[in-house]
């Protein structure tokens, strides 16, 4: 909601440029200029899931699914 009210703040010219109206995100510090930068690798996101899920072992996930990448670990709890 707060994006909201800046890009119409924005839209009607109120406002400073780069700002978003979200604390410590301006658009400098954005991806692209619009989107927040990765910070989790997608392969613990989707190990996670299978782990979860269908219950693959860690291992298996580390040298079957995804070769070499057992240094990431897979994010738990996101199947509920």
């Amino acid at each position: 909601m707060a994006r909201h009210r800046c890009v119409a703040r924005r839209r009607r010219g109120e406002g400073r440029p780069g700002d978003l109206g979200l604390a410590g995100l301006k658009t400098a510090n954005l991806y692209e200029g619009r989107d927040l930068a990765p910070t989790a690798d997608l392969r613990a996101v989707i190990k996670g899931v299978l782990h979860d899920h269908l219950g693959l072992a860690e291992r298996v996930l580390a040298e079957t699914v995804f070769p070499d990448s057992t240094p990431v670990k897979a994010i738990k709890g996101l199947v509920g």
